[in-house]
């Protein structure tokens, strides 16, 4: 993943887009866009691309499939099934994923999604690239759980039913609009509110993250010198809000 990272690490830096190929390019979109595409319809999209086999315990269960037992890529072509014939414009720029087929690559004798007019494909390789460039551009740390045993499986299958029927209960929250009047209004931040909406997601949440470093960095040096804190506790990172 590493290795990955470098070959984007400048559209992360400079809020740009990520090109893989001739036909695949990943957008970095700005706060605004989400929110007038629709922030819970876009995340839906992202996680399509993000969600792991651990997000889909029990719905895997029901199928007949074990979790531990699907790859990240497998579960993938199974949500991307439905999810291509949405609206897909914030994820990719200038793709049409209504017209990828799902089909049987002849020579790795893996399932792929190919779009028969462009030749543009999803295959292993490239839903690995689209997956950790949308994680690390939204900040999204992947979940990966494994069972001790037979009846903790259970327990977690059952644990991750009961919680999607709670969140099928609450309304959802956008979170955007109120980070970035969160941050806007920070002694740290240095731009208001509507600046904040106008940067790319990437910016936005390295600003947030690094808002974050330091009130707890600050928070610290207060606990430090009111002699409330023992300095011998702490690692060099704490004490180093640059440090990425």
């Amino acid at each position: 993943m590493n290795e990955l990272k470098e070959q984007y690490d400048q559209a992360l830096a400079f809020g740009e887009s990520y090109c893989i190929n001739d036909w695949i390019k990943i957008k970095n979109p700005k706060i605004s866009d989400i929110i007038r595409f629709g922030e819970k319809k876009y995340y839906q999209l992202a996680y399509a691309f993000t969600a792991t086999p651990s997000d889909y315990k029990h719905q895997l269960f029901d199928i007949g499939r074990d979790y531990e037992k699907v790859d990240d890529y497998e579960l993938f072509i199974m949500l991307f099934a439905d999810l291509r014939f949405s609206d897909n414009h914030l994820i990719f720029d200038g793709l049409d994923t209504t017209k990828m087929m799902r089909t049987l690559d002849t020579e790795t004798n893996m399932i792929i999604f190919r779009d028969p007019e462009s030749g543009a494909i999803i295959d292993r390789t490239i839903y690995y690239q689209i997956s950790d460039y949308i994680s690390y551009m939204l900040g999204i740390k992947k979940n990966y759980e494994k069972a001790a045993n037979a009846y903790t499986k259970r327990v977690l299958i059952e644990e991750s039913r009961e919680n999607a029927r709670l969140a099928l209960k609450k309304p959802y929250e956008p979170r955007l609009r109120h980070l970035a009047l969160a941050l806007s209004d920070t002694q740290e931040f240095k731009h208001n509110y509507f600046e904040a909406l106008d940067l790319p997601i990437s910016l936005f949440m390295e600003h947030l993250k690094q808002v974050q470093k330091q009130k707890n960095y600050t928070n610290l040096m207060h606990g430090i010198y009111s002699g409330k804190i023992d300095t011998s506790k702490l690692t060099k990172k704490q004490l180093n809000w640059t440090e990425a």
